[in-house]
């Protein structure tokens, strides 16, 4: 597995008050923080808003593009279900702008990686 990890990922931290008004948070990457690993995306698809459940980032009525994604990372890395992955190469090639995941769920330790489901987060959720 270790082979196929040619992505470089940051792992990221919010900063301000996360649970209470999630409008105000930021995330911070460091580059201390920067991995190899290898993130595999699935289909997008497009999912409506809800009546009533207008945010600051999606209208009721429209509609909201989600990609999951699995990302594995080498094993002994150190991450939680309250951080992001920042994607910032695939394939050893500089992508033109980031790709921001939000870890779902428990990581889960296998053998030879460390397995995350996420989400990609996009707009202005992913500053």
């Amino acid at each position: 597995m270790q082979r196929q990890m040619t992505d470089t990922l940051q792992i990221g931290t919010a900063s301000g008050d996360t649970w209470a008004s999630p409008a105000i948070e930021t995330w911070t990457y460091d580059i201390v923080n920067t991995v190899r690993g290898f993130v595999r995306a699935k289909q997008s698809e497009e999912v409506p808003v809800a009546e009533g459940a207008s945010t600051t980032i999606m209208t009721a009525g429209s509609n909201a593009t989600i990609t999951d994604a699995t990302i594995y990372l080498p094993t002994g890395t150190t991450i939680t279900g309250a951080q992001r992955v920042k994607l910032t190469h695939r394939d050893r090639a500089a992508l033109g702008t980031a790709e921001i995941y939000a870890v779902v769920g428990a990581p889960q330790e296998l053998r030879a990686a460390l397995v995350l489901n996420a989400r990609r987060v996009v707009g202005e959720s992913a500053t």
